[in-house]
């Protein structure tokens, strides 16, 4: 059963994906491989990695996600995923996998030492994406929980500092693109969707996405474009004029 994120795709997630179909190439990764995603939500890039022949466990602290999950992979040979946090994983791992999570995190410099230090195997792959440019801090972010958004200056030092090494820093989405969905379509679903919970409820439940019935109503057109709208992203990829970050790393 699709959810609503993959049935409406949106589109960022539809370029990260892409985008990361283009790093995993750079990164030569090989069938077999060990890896693990942090923040695996409903599981949708595990299925990818599972067509990849990658072996994977997917953990997220969303109970719902996890639920929606384990039914998408209740019959996997490769794939197995927890409702649990990230302490609680004991293997290392030749990559891992983590979008979306690291603004949900008060210590998040503590966290990328973590996955480093802890998660990775001497030169094994980190692949992350994060929201970009505080300066666009939005009724979405605080909506989702996000504590903050990144500049690349201090997304790379972070990094470095935890002991990975960029091999490739992607800016994409289309502001433009991305300020009419959030600030168009979407503000009046953040308004009639106040919430007053703390940040962690709110981290909970953005494994699990929900679209307000004007994007639901637009999404046949607008997804149209979506290739379009990669196509001018690709152009800019190495500008730090997109919406979010996609990271590729090596542990040194």
């Amino acid at each position: 059963m699709l959810t609503e994120q993959e049935r409406y795709t949106t589109p960022t997630d539809w370029s990260k994906y892409r985008l990361l179909d283009r790093m995993l190439a750079r990164a030569g990764l090989s069938t077999g491989t060990c890896c693990c995603e942090i923040g695996c939500g409903t599981g949708i890039f595990l299925s990818e990695l599972e067509k990849r022949g990658f072996r994977a466990v997917g953990i997220d602290t969303s109970e719902e996600a996890i639920r929606i999950a384990s039914g998408r992979f209740r019959s996997s040979e490769l794939i197995s995923v927890k409702n649990q946090t990230i302490d609680s994983l004991k293997d290392k791992f030749d990559a891992v996998f983590m979008f979306e999570v690291l603004e949900h995190v008060g210590e998040d410099q503590k966290l990328l030492k973590h996955i480093s230090g802890d998660l990775l195997k001497d030169g094994g792959a980190f692949f992350i994406s994060v929201p970009a440019k505080q300066r666009l801090y939005s009724k979405a972010d605080k909506h989702y929980g996000h504590l903050r958004r990144y500049e690349k200056k201090d997304l790379k030092e972070k990094l470095e500092k935890a002991g990975l090494t960029p091999v490739i820093f992607w800016s994409f989405g289309l502001l433009p693109v991305h300020l009419i969905c959030q600030h168009l379509l979407f503000r009046g679903f953040y308004e009639r969707n106040k919430r007053n919970d703390d940040a962690a409820s709110r981290t909970k439940d953005s494994g699990i996405l929900k679209f307000p019935g004007i994007w639901k109503a637009l999404y046949p057109v607008a997804s149209r474009f979506y290739e379009a709208i990669l196509f001018i992203e690709k152009a800019f990829l190495n500008a730090d004029i997109g919406y979010s970050y996609l990271v590729y790393c090596r542990k040194k």
